[in-house]
């Protein structure tokens, strides 16, 4: 009994970093937020192998993290380490695959890369609708991203006709849930923009 104890440590360990690094991601705290994350992912990883879908939620986070203090590179192979294990995941849950296409997909609008954003925003959307209904709050985030998606692009009519389909969950008392939504994609944008201004520093620093 007490090897059993001891052996369900390590479980919820994951379990309480995962849930520490999370909080900290929507308080703006990414530095903070990518200990936590590693651990839960060490732990995680010591619980259920390197290759379990366990681990993809603790990958999630230390891409966004990672994003949030302008490590682009980093987060692109935690987003990498994630799809990987997904795409050999035949049962992954659809939650979890709707999670892993948004961060795709904001990762991709951060960098300009419209299209492959749209792509996986559309897939967030297709599986969220196939199983939790087209009117659900879960469907309505990626309508939310795709809307922001076409308005950089210029795309005012479509986005608009996408966010008339989130309106009515901001009504219904969801303002909280598409606010955090909305400091997710700011977060991706925020880091490519960070990178950006260190690139340009470094470049300018050779120079003289």
């Amino acid at each position: 009994a007490s090897w059993l104890f001891f052996a369900g440590i390590p479980q919820h360990l994951a379990q309480h970093l995962q849930f520490t690094a999370q909080e900290f991601v929507l308080d703006g705290k990414h530095k903070e937020a990518i200990p936590a994350a590693l651990h839960a992912l060490r732990f995680a990883t010591e619980v259920y192998g390197s290759n379990s879908v366990q681990l993809v939620p603790a990958y999630l986070l230390l891409a966004e993290a990672s994003a949030g203090v302008g490590r682009l590179p980093q987060a692109s192979k935690y987003l990498s380490q994630a799809q990987w294990i997904v795409l050999r995941t035949p049962d992954c849950s659809v939650a979890l695959q709707c999670k892993l296409h948004r961060s795709l997909g904001l990762f991709c609008a951060a960098e300009g890369d419209f299209e492959q954003a749209l792509y996986h925003l559309a897939n967030d959307v297709y599986l969220a609708s196939s199983t939790f209904g087209l009117k659900s709050i879960e469907t309505s985030g990626g309508y939310f991203h795709m809307a922001n998606v076409f308005f950089q692009q210029n795309k005012t009519d479509i986005a608009n006709s996408l966010y008339a389909k989130v309106e009515p969950h901001k009504q219904r008392g969801s303002p909280r849930i598409f606010h955090s939504q909305g400091r997710v994609a700011g977060t991706y944008s925020s880091g490519i923009q960070a990178s950006h201004v260190k690139f340009t520093v470094r470049i300018k620093e050779k120079s003289h």
